[in-house]
């Protein structure tokens, strides 16, 4: 009589194999959300950094022609006749003073400032003056509102924090 030898998986070899699947698997979700968490960091940053480009012209244009911060925020700002950059304090007065930094919300429409697929309601800005007689330095920094986990537990909300 002929042996018959069945071979097959076990239930062990199973259960092993399931486990390093398993395991496999939760690495890849986890490297997967690092990922897209990454790639919402560098749209926020690049974001930013493309208002701050924007506002950065229409500033230097309003320190060539010797504008105080309470001009800007009254008149705005125009730039060879083309759109007029406006902004405003926030209205939530939590948001008015960050840091010593005055915030100013962007009121002109993005699409005016060639930004049409960012959210203002997101950002805020500041715009340095010296401490004497308020005229503009030329300097601009943007403030995210939402903010970003940074590695030591602190919200990162200004461009200059990323950087």
């Amino acid at each position: 009589m002929k042996k018959n030898n069945n071979s097959g998986i076990t239930l062990i070899a199973l259960i092993i194999t399931i486990i390093i699947i398993f395991i496999i698997a939760a690495i890849t979700v986890y490297e997967g959300s690092k990922l897209v968490d990454e790639a919402k960091y560098e749209d926020v940053k690049t974001n930013m950094l493309l208002i701050q480009a924007e506002i950065k012209n229409y500033v230097e244009q309003a320190k060539f022609e010797n504008k105080t911060i309470q001009d800007i925020t009254t008149n705005g700002i125009a730039v060879e006749g083309k759109a007029t950059l406006t902004i405003a304090e926030p209205s939530n007065p939590n948001l008015v003073v960050v840091d010593n930094e005055h915030l100013y919300k962007i009121t002109t429409t993005m699409s005016d400032l060639k930004l049409s697929n960012i959210d203002a309601e997101k950002y805020l800005i500041v715009i340095y003056t010296d401490s004497e007689n308020k005229k503009l330095t030329g300097d601009v920094d943007v403030y995210f509102v939402p903010g970003f986990d940074s590695i030591n537990g602190e919200d990162i909300h200004f461009l200059s924090e990323m950087e």
